[in-house]
């Protein structure tokens, strides 16, 4: 059996970032690949995630592109609640966005992508996000009524790559156009660009978000010490500390190199920290329990839940079962039942019919008999007698006769 290790999972994630890379057409322009720097690519896009999971910074970063900070809409941490942000296509890939927000009690959504790189899909992207956002979220059963109001989704684009984002914000802009005709509009997004940003700008701004964004304009070893030097100026908290740990000893190091990295980290280190191998390595074990963790408990609970399903559904079946056959059962005795009701009635229907049709011929046979012997002058008591004739009847026949 072939060993897989670690390292070679590694390349092999390389690898296939490159081709994803290539086919999507993702990569600057020039851009050469090496195994390395796609783990500091992973890196530098795990803490941009990290930082964009704080509500309070994505907050700040919505007033300012709405231009609602002072505005009595501005938006507060509280606001937010994270939601899914994984849609399945038409030809049913996964495509993901870096961060989907939803404003509190209200169908208003925050749709945030962190771009490092020019991407010339970027507004058709933003465009099918939308499309399965409100797919995701329009109540069908109210969309035809005048009232209802369909869901807003703000799309936003922080991009922090090197070269200027010269992409169009809206899909109309990329397509074909009839010549005198006002294009269709379609989802436009806000673009925050690290390249219309002053030094000054990042730096005086509240949120930990800005003060990465600086240290993604840095582009000399000299002007990333400074730039980081000046960011330890500001209020952090233990957090962003954490965090700057990580973009020096990951993502830094090879730019400024050991003897400056180590540097800046016993800078970080009288600020207060700790060591950064020992940080990662502790908060990577205790994610990795809690995770196996919330895993065995979700597992167990799925497991409880499938069960009671299966369970219902078993129980349901047999229920119908033994319905249908208990009603085949009853069906059948209660037509024999009333089959045999039916025949009886009619059975006594019949005999009915023939004693009264006796009696009629018998009383027919009377009248016949008691004419013959009238007219053999038979005596009446003696008639009587033998007939069974009543004596009203005989002399009423009597008085016929005489007339």
């Amino acid at each position: 059996m072939k060993v897989f290790t670690y390292a070679e999972y590694i390349k092999y994630r390389g690898y296939a970032n490159r081709i994803r890379g290539f086919e999507n057409g993702v990569r600057e322009e020039g851009e050469e690949y090496h195994y390395e720097e796609n783990m500091i690519y992973h890196q530098h896009d795990k803490i941009f995630r990290e930082v964009l999971e704080d509500k309070r910074e994505v907050a700040n970063l919505i007033n300012k592109v709405l231009k609602i900070e002072n505005q009595k809409g501005a938006l507060q941490e509280q606001d937010l609640e994270r939601c899914n942000s994984k849609f399945v296509s038409n030809s049913f890939n996964y495509a993901e966005a870096d961060m989907l927000y939803r404003k509190k009690d209200e169908d208003i959504f925050f749709l945030i992508e962190h771009q490092s790189t020019v991407d010339y899909s970027m507004p058709y992207r933003i465009l099918m996000y939308c499309l399965e956002i409100l797919k995701r979220t329009v109540d069908i059963t109210k969309i035809t009524k005048k009232f209802y109001k369909i869901p807003m989704i703000y799309p936003i684009v922080l991009y922090t790559g090197k070269r200027k984002w010269n992409i169009e914000q809206c899909i109309e802009e990329r397509q074909h156009k009839i010549p005198g005709c006002e294009p269709l509009r379609f989802y436009e997004y806000e673009i925050v660009d690290i390249n219309d940003y002053s030094e000054q700008q990042l730096l005086t701004d509240k949120s930990f978000l800005s003060k990465l964004m600086l240290l993604e304009k840095a582009h000399t070893n000299e002007k990333i010490m400074q730039s980081f030097r000046k960011i330890l100026q500001q209020e952090l908290t233990l957090k962003n500390k954490d965090l700057l740990r990580r973009i020096v000893f990951y993502i830094l190091s090879e730019e400024i190199g050991e003897e400056q990295r180590n540097e800046l980290l016993e800078e970080l280190k009288g600020e207060g920290g700790e060591n950064t191998m020992l940080v990662d390595r502790l908060r990577e074990a205790i994610r990795y329990e809690v995770k196996q963790e919330v895993r065995q408990e979700v597992k167990q609970e799925v497991r409880q839940e499938v069960r009671q399903e299966v369970m219902a559904e078993a129980r349901n079946k047999v229920k119908e079962e033994i319905r249908d056959e208990i009603k085949d059962e009853v069906r059948e005795k209660v037509r024999d039942e009333v089959k045999k009701e039916i025949r009886d009635e009619i059975k006594a229907e019949i005999k009915k019919e023939q004693q009264e049709m006796l009696k009629r011929q018998e009383e027919k046979d009377k009248e016949k008999m008691t004419k013959k012997m009238l007219k053999n002058k038979i005596e009446q008591k003696l008639i009587l007698e033998i007939t069974g004739i009543s004596k009203e009847k005989l002399e009423k026949m009597m008085e016929k006769e005489a007339s």
